[in-house]
Parts: structure tokens; sequence; C-alpha cells
């Protein structure tokens, strides 16, 4: 008899910090099978270990004795009297680390627009695991007679949705459920009654998505989407509400409608727990409050890093983040002004596992304004710094020092 064709579909799995459990098919029509060898190694290396001495009847083992925070690729053999299969595919590669758990609940959902028959619904993503990858969710609904039943079959990637085919005038409640690698969570709980119908008030529906980043002892940077639901004329701008969670009492934070959708609030109280709101503006007026994001406490947390400023060996003016958490591949968005960075031509970002730098190609006038970033997969971890002209004109003269000493 030949040798047995290969197992197929090799998944790794996280199980602790040193270990990964691996699972495979096995063969179809393989008779005699006596077992499986499973193969591991870290990425990089091509240094492939052997993880049994003896064939595992099983179709999954624990591979022990792997390093933290490294990735590896693992591959399987079949094994029948007559010998050995060829080696099976490799698996995707895996960051050895703890088991993701599945994740909460979504929860604060909340009715964002609506037609007829069709409302807009968002939600905001679930708390735990902390910097977990959310995968994507899906919503039920259900009116007040019926059942829960399905919206959407293919997980939703945005916090948002569109649910169609209402009733006109009918009451529906929803609940919404994240997915993430470990599997999908438990149900939110479910939402007020939303009534369908069409929205025609002359003022804006609520802004949504509110949150903060950037937390720090007495200031935070607070950023909103705008409304879906405009009103009868365009928004020109924001009005935004700060309460102190154990008080009921809204302040208005300044006294001028916010023309962009954040704003930078100074002269917090040091530990003290917010929450803010946000309302737009229109001819017409003010319009529905957005739901409050969540409490956030003034604090500079231990390790907390700043941008660091500087010119390098090589004489380049640069940005630079290390971020203090221990994150699994996490990514380090940078943005300009509070918006996405579309010149390439001007910065270079460069990034290693802990640490990303903004190295500025041709430094100019061009280049000054506020630089952000924020680390993905960890509890909120952002900063940024405004380069001013002064300080940009010193740091040119340095440069200028290094490439010509």
């Amino acid at each position: 008899s030949a040798a047995p064709s290969p197992p197929y579909h090799i998944v790794p799995v996280r199980n602790t910090r040193t270990s990964v459990m691996v699972l495979w098919k096995e063969p179809e029509s393989e008779d005699e099978l006596l077992g499986f060898y499973v193969y591991s190694c870290e990425v990089g290396t091509n240094n492939w270990e052997t993880c049994n001495n003896k064939p595992v009847t099983s179709k999954s083992i624990e591979v022990h004795g792997l390093t933290p925070g490294k990735k590896y690729v693992f591959r399987v053999k079949s094994v029948n009297p007559a010998g050995l299969s060829e080696y099976s595919a490799e698996s995707t590669p895996i960051v050895v680390n703890n088991a993701i758990s599945l994740p909460s609940a979504p929860y604060g959902l909340t009715q964002l627009n609506s037609g007829k028959n069709e409302m807009v619904i968002g939600w905001k993503e679930p708390k735990f695991p902390i910097g977990a990858e959310i995968l994507g969710y899906f919503l039920d609904y259900c009116d007040v007679e019926t059942e829960w039943h399905e919206v959407n079959i293919e997980p939703i990637k945005e916090k948002i949705y569109k649910v169609q085919n209402l009733n006109e005038g009918s009451l529906y409640q929803f609940r919404a459920f994240a997915m993430n690698w470990a599997g999908v969570g438990q149900p939110s709980e479910a939402s007020d009654q939303f009534k369908c119908e069409e929205w025609t008030m002359p003022q804006p529906g609520p802004p949504f998505d509110v949150r903060f980043l950037e937390v720090r002892s007495t200031s935070l940077l607070l950023q909103w989407q705008p409304p879906l639901y405009t009103g009868v004329e365009p928004v020109t701008g924001y009005v935004v509400e700060m309460c102190e969670t154990d008080l009921e009492d809204w302040k208005t934070l300044s006294d001028k409608p916010i023309l962009k959708a954040q704003m930078r609030i100074s002269h917090l109280e040091e530990g003290k727990t917010y929450i803010f709101r946000v309302l737009a503006l229109n001819s017409a007026g003010t319009g529905l409050p957005s739901l409050p994001c969540d409490p956030v406490r003034t604090e500079t947390r231990p390790g907390t890093t700043e941008l660091e400023v500087g010119v390098d060996e090589d004489g380049n003016i640069f940005l630079a983040l290390q971020n203090p958490e221990a994150a699994d591949a996490p990514k380090f968005i940078w943005s300009k002004d509070y918006q996405e960075i579309t010149t390439p031509e001007r910065v270079r970002i460069e990034t290693t596992e802990n640490v990303s730098k903004l190295i500025f190609i041709d430094p100019s006038e061009e280049d000054l304004g506020t630089y952000s970033v924020v680390v993905t997969k960890t509890d909120g971890v952002s900063s940024s710094h405004t380069l001013t002209d002064e300080e940009l004109q010193s740091l040119k003269k340095q440069s200028h020092r290094k490439r010509n000493p």
C-alpha cells in the first residue's frame, strides 16, 4: 500500500502564553492511518521542529514550549504502515499569547435616522477583551408581536447598519452581537423601542460615535461623527455638553458653536469622571443629543508616553511614539490635523513592533500642524504634538549641523 495523503486545513488556535492548540482535518478515504506528526516553525527562521515523538491519533495537539509574543506556523504529516505523507500546507501564522475570550456584548444601540420603511441603527463596540480585533457584528430585530429575527447573515464591519423592509408606523427593538477570532459573543440588551417613520424635523438628528483620545490629567480630545440626518439645512456647528458622572447636570462647554467634529477639552479636574455628549446645529436650531460617551476619568496613566520630537543620526527630523502596552500586532495610525495623511511625498512612516516613527522628507512650512497617533489593540494609547514654525526652524538647524558637521 502507498503512503497516505497529507492532512489539510491546519488551524492554530491560541491557548496559553507559551502554547498553541493545532487542529487539522485528516485526509479523506485513508484506511490504516496510524496518526499524525506535527511540526512548528518560528516565522522568519525556517527552523522546523517536530512537536511529538510518536504519532498522535487525535486531530489536534497542544504544542508547548513556544516563545510568548513570537509568530509561528505549523504543518502536519499523516502516517500509515507504508510510511509518512508529504507535508501539509502551512497554517496561517499565529502570535503566541493567552487565548482570546469571546467579545462582550455591544451596547448603546441608538436610532440614527429613519425613513418610511427603514432605520439606521448604531451601537458601541464591546468593552472586552480590551484591544481584541472585532471581525464584525450581527443584528437582530423584533416588533412588539414577534420573536427575534436576524437582520444580516454576513457580519457587518461597521458599528452602523441600515435595516430595511420594515413596516411604517411599527415599533421595533434591536440587539447586536460581536464576533472575534474566538467566535460570536452574547447579545446586547434589547434597545429601546424605535418607531419606523420618516424623520421630517427641521433640526439635525443625533451625532454619534462620541469617543475620547489623548486622555491626560486635566485634558482630553473628544471626537464624533456628524449626524446622518441633517434636517432641513446643512449642519453649521456643534454644541458639546459635559456632566460629572455623579451629577445629572449637563453644562455647555463653549459659548460659540464648534465647527469641526472634534474638540480639545482642557481645564478639567484631575481624577474626576466625566461624560460628554454632542448636539448638532443648523439654521432651524439645536438637534437631538448624541448618546453620551463612556465615562472617562481624567488621569495620566503610569507609563503614558508622549510623542518624541527630534533629529536622528542621519539628520532626519522625526516624530516618534513608543507603545507602552504589550499588544498583539498593534497598528499605529498617524494623522495630521486629525485627518488621514495623504501626502506620502512629505512624510514616511517607519514602524517596528512597538515604536512608530514619522520622518519628514523635506520639511517646510507645509508640514506645520498637529500630528497625532493612535495605537490600535491597546486601551486608548494616543498622543499628539503641534509642530510650530519656531520649533521647525530650530529642528532644521540641528538637522543641518548633523548633516554638515
